[in-house]
């Protein structure tokens, strides 16, 4: 296998993440919104979409950077992850300047990639020891 292939298994596990994310959002932000009240609900979900909008640009950016030339990847890499970095840091400071009280659900949200990682990874050891 090169380095830009993927096995098959691998490559439905990376499409499901954000899927899964968003799902994991959705439910947690269901139950903010039941437990509070619609706008911290409503940013749970963002924040699990903008977690699952982040994994699909991450995941298209490294294939572009991992189908540059060795010499070119490295600056490609550094510029678009730093330009991410400040897509990020753009969104988080929106959300501390005009909600302030809300970013906690917000980062809730963001936070939904770790246990589906979690989830993802369980998964696929359990398909290695069977």
């Amino acid at each position: 296998m090169t380095a830009t292939s993927v096995d098959p298994l691998e490559e439905r596990s990376l499409a499901r993440i954000p899927w899964e994310v968003l799902a994991c959002a959705a439910v947690l932000g269901a139950g903010a919104f039941f437990l509070f009240d619609l706008p911290t609900g409503l940013f749970v979900l963002a924040g699990g979409a903008a977690s699952a909008a982040g994994f699909v640009g991450m995941k298209s950016g490294m294939s572009r950077v991992l189908l540059r030339p060795k010499s070119r990847a490295l600056r490609f890499g550094l510029g678009l992850f730093g330009l991410r970095l400040v897509l990020l840091l753009l969104i988080f400071s929106i959300i501390i300047l005009t909600y302030p009280r809300k970013l906690p659900a917000f980062v809730v949200g963001f936070s939904t990639v770790i246990p589906v990682f979690l989830m993802e990874a369980v998964r696929a050891i359990s398909r290695t020891r069977a």
